[in-house]
């Protein structure tokens, strides 16, 4: 399942880039092939 933990990697260099604007309200879950995160912006 090494295509799961490349999307991991994605979403966690796309955290990052965005730390400065938005916060993680939930963190990645997986749901069959689908993998989600919430971001809210920062105020």
């Amino acid at each position: 399942m090494r295509h799961k933990e490349n999307a991991q990697d994605v979403f966690d260099v796309f955290i990052k880039a965005l730390e400065d604007i938005a916060k993680v309200e939930t963190l990645s879950k997986a749901k069959g092939r689908n993998i989600s995160i919430i971001l809210t912006p920062i105020k």
